[in-house]
């Protein structure tokens, strides 16, 4: 269940100043490998609301990119409302904008009503605005098999808002939230902890179905950016036909941990296959549920 934070204090960190106490403390190597201390979290929250109090974080960031216009933000490769402010040792932190939704503001640039998780952890903080409002949930990623249509159990925990000063700590791979529209135009600010442990989760998209029995998270697909992703690259090199491409799809399709990724895998390595008989075999020897399921046309 996220962690929520009141920060009463009224000190100011600039944005070098934070990172430089975040770096010093130590704290981030034990979040990314889920060892959680209440103490050492309740500091990073007070230190996230100090930066909020802080007007020029955004206002900073928002007359550099308007001075350097067409350079602005050009690596940045989140959503269009989701704005880098540094790139740490194993962090990022960003900003990120929430509009009312309008014909220029469809829902789907915010991720308002999409149901999802995330595989990594991180604290947001309300920075400017009324905030959004979130319906949170959390569930089991242990007995999620990650199969489109799969029907995921789900613990309602409240519905919530982000308004300035406000801290929250998402836990990957265990939080689940429905965004829903801020009444006007706000900033939240994220500290993103990419897992070390346990690593090479997939983030989750969900439509919400109640049924007598409770509420279920009905799967869309695993992390849907990242699987078009991967889906264009692996079918990419399937197509080229080329010896190496295959040789280094396939070994992707045995070896890798996720078996979400190695099905994607053999999906587009199976049509494009020199060798399908061999290939159908090591299909059989992989044994996972959601690989054998994905392939069922093949074996």
């Amino acid at each position: 269940m996220t962690e929520t934070y009141f920060p009463e204090g009224k000190e100011i960190l600039t944005l070098d100043q934070f990172v430089e106490r975040l770096e010093a403390s130590g704290i981030v190597p034990d979040l990314r490998a889920s060892r959680y201390t209440p103490e050492a979290m309740s500091r990073v929250a007070e230190w996230m609301a100090a930066l909020a109090r802080d007007p020029d974080v955004l206002r900073g960031l928002l007359v550099d990119g308007l001075a350097d216009f067409l350079n602005y933000q050009v690596d940045n490769d989140f959503k269009p409302s989701t704005l880098m402010l540094h790139k740490g040792d194993g962090y990022s932190l960003r900003a990120v904008l929430w509009m009312p939704p309008s014909p220029q503001h469809p829902p789907e640039i915010f991720s308002y009503y999409e149901t999802h998780d995330h595989s990594f952890d991180f604290f947001t903080v309300g920075a400017f605005g009324p905030g959004y409002r979130t319906q949170l949930y959390d569930y089991e990623y242990e007995n999620v098999r990650g199969v489109p249509g799969e029907l995921v159990p789900l613990r309602f925990q409240e519905e919530t808002g982000l308004p300035p000063g406000k801290v929250m700590y998402y836990y990957g791979s265990r939080d689940i939230h429905t965004q829903l529209p801020a009444p006007s135009i706000s900033a939240s600010i994220n500290l993103l902890l990419p897992k070390t442990y346990p690593a090479h989760r997939r983030q989750y998209e969900m439509t919400l179905e109640e049924t007598p029995e409770g509420v279920f998270g009905k799967l869309i697909a695993g992390n849907v950016d990242r699987q078009a992703q991967e889906r264009a690259l692996f079918e990419t090199a399937a197509a080229m036909g080329d010896t190496d491409l295959h040789e280094a799809l396939r070994n992707i399709a045995r070896h890798h941990d996720t078996p979400q990724v190695r099905a994607l895998a053999w999906q587009s390595l199976l049509p494009n296959s020199k060798h399908l008989a061999e290939d159908v075999g090591l299909v059989r020897d992989d044994g996972d549920p959601h690989v054998r399921a994905a392939l069922s046309q093949w074996v």
